[in-house]
């Protein structure tokens, strides 16, 4: 019997994926995981990569920066009623499968996900994308959430499918589809002890950029069905949000690791920079839609190892060598 499916891609070859799969395989529960792993066409993956899971399926692909699109065929492909999305620079610790297991036994949740930790926190344009990415899940919580960590969480395969032709644009943009799962009365709740560390942009100019592309993804999902009337109301708010932003990601710190406390005044004009950036692409998405923003996002996304400083990546993939 399959408990959950996992939707792994390996951008560039097996090994950049290897870590984030050992971690999987480690998890309690590993053998009633169904695992699916998108590789671009002719990748060489070994005749064990999927030992340890109930099933484990490589689906090769012509277009592997087309995150959306094979993570949305991945979802239709998957058996088990509950998804999981995993990212070759996050890794899951032990305990996480069975945590949202017991959160996703409640019929009622359509979905979960994991407290955030960073993997790479030694440079300050990590943190400053640690905070305005994850800082809501940097310590513990439990029960009824807004939001869960965007492409690290868990969601029920059917309000998944009920998509249809959106489910691409919504898997890209998580945050736009919490908004719209929350307004339909849905609920996403937080349990205990699911965790995944994450290795996050640690060079500055890939850093910013991110964050301006993320927005504009994000503005144009969000305003898709939009009137212009509404869509002008949030351009003229954009202003406002990095101030919003800057104010709950403190109010997070609060109860966050003492590390990222003592970080915050040194970390504080890049987090302003690139909850500005975010904030200005947004308002763009709101007018103009996403452009070829998506085209540029997708490699900063899937190929992490190339935008982090050296060292970084072999440090963490000891993690789950």
């Amino acid at each position: 019997m399959l408990d959950l499916t996992v939707i792994l891609g390996a951008p560039e070859d097996y090994l950049n994926v290897r870590g984030s799969l050992n971690c999987w395989r480690a998890q309690r529960g590993a053998d009633r995981i169904e695992m699916l792993l998108t590789v671009p066409i002719g990748t060489s993956v070994p005749t064990d990569a999927g030992q340890g899971f109930a099933s484990f399926t490589v689906i090769e692909t012509d277009d592997i920066d087309d995150l959306p699109r094979w993570r949305a065929q991945s979802v239709l492909r998957a058996q088990a009623p509950i998804i999981v999305l995993g990212e070759d620079h996050a890794f899951v610790v032990q305990g996480t499968v069975e945590a949202y297991l017991d959160v996703m036994r409640d019929p009622t949740v359509v979905g979960t996900g994991p407290r955030m930790i960073n993997a790479n926190p030694k440079g300050l344009a990590s943190w400053a994308d640690m905070l305005i990415n994850f800082s809501t899940w940097f310590a513990p919580v439990s029960g009824d959430v807004e939001s869960v960590a965007g492409h690290n969480s868990c969601y029920r395969r059917a309000v998944l499918l009920d998509y249809g032709e959106r489910l691409p644009v919504m898997l890209l943009s998580e945050r736009a589809m919490h908004l719209d799962l929350r307004a339909r009365g849905l609920r996403l709740v937080m349990g205990d002890h699911a965790a995944v560390l994450h290795i996050n942009n640690s060079q500055f100019g890939v850093f910013m950029l991110h964050k301006y592309l993320g927005g504009r993804i994000f503005g144009a999902a969000r305003a898709a069905e939009w009137s212009l009337v509404q869509r002008l109301v949030y351009v003229l708010a954009a202003p406002l949000v990095p101030l919003i932003r800057l104010r709950r990601i403190l109010s997070h710190l609060r109860r966050s690791p003492q590390d990222a406390r003592i970080l915050l005044p040194r970390v504080l004009p890049l987090l302003m920079g690139g909850l500005t950036l975010h904030a200005l692409g947004e308002a763009i998405g709101y007018l103009a839609g996403q452009g070829n923003a998506l085209e540029k996002y997708i490699p900063i996304e899937t190929r992490r190892r190339l935008y982090i400083r050296e060292g970084e990546w072999d440090v963490v993939q000891r993690l789950c060598p």
